[in-house]
């Protein structure tokens, strides 16, 4: 493909899109991944003292939104970092999950 038809493409994909708008939704996306996590959080140390319950699920939920995220940035930008990021975060989140799991199965025994 030559430059002017590559050119000409990329017009015609973001004819309609607002560069302010893109802006605007990512640092939404962004603050609202920080509420969440913050959220997440106040919950589940609030639980654990309430309570004395450890519970994960909340975490797993909220480290597989973070690892989704990094994993489709990374590869849709090819930045390796964020790939990392993303994997080391989808272990977090496979932890939790697993950990959820295993104490829902260990609580729901009598």
């Amino acid at each position: 493909m030559d430059k002017e038809k590559i050119l000409e493409m990329s017009r015609k994909e973001n004819m309609n899109v607002d560069l302010y708008e893109l802006e605007i939704i990512g640092k939404s996306e962004s603050l609202a991944g920080t509420i969440a996590g913050i959220l997440c959080f106040a919950l589940y140390l609030a639980e654990e003292i309430i309570t004395g319950n450890k519970n994960s699920s909340l975490w797993g939920i909220f480290c597989t939104f973070i690892a989704v995220d990094s994993l489709y940035k990374g590869i849709k930008l090819k930045k390796k970092s964020s790939i990392v990021f993303g994997v080391v975060w989808l272990c977090i989140a496979i932890v939790s999950v697993t950990k959820a799991v295993i104490t829902f199965v260990n609580t729901g025994r009598t």
